[in-house]
């Protein structure tokens, strides 16, 4: 399963505040089964799929996007 995180807080300040990942409605960290599915995500919600502050990260997880 894959997450999407960033060290961009809201503020704009990289790093200092740790890894922030999408969340679900829960709150609990939204999965995708693959990474061409999360960068699709990240594409239709306006940003750049590509963007060098955007990670996709192996994760283990049960429920996914």
């Amino acid at each position: 399963m894959i997450a999407i995180s960033t060290l961009v807080s809201e503020d704009g300040v990289i790093g200092l505040n740790g890894k922030r990942y999408v969340l679900d409605d829960y709150g609990d960290v939204l999965l995708f089964k693959t990474e061409k599915d999360a960068r699709l995500f990240v594409a239709f919600n306006g940003e750049d799929p590509y963007n060098h502050y955007i990670d996709y990260e192996e994760m283990n997880g049960a429920s996914y996007e």
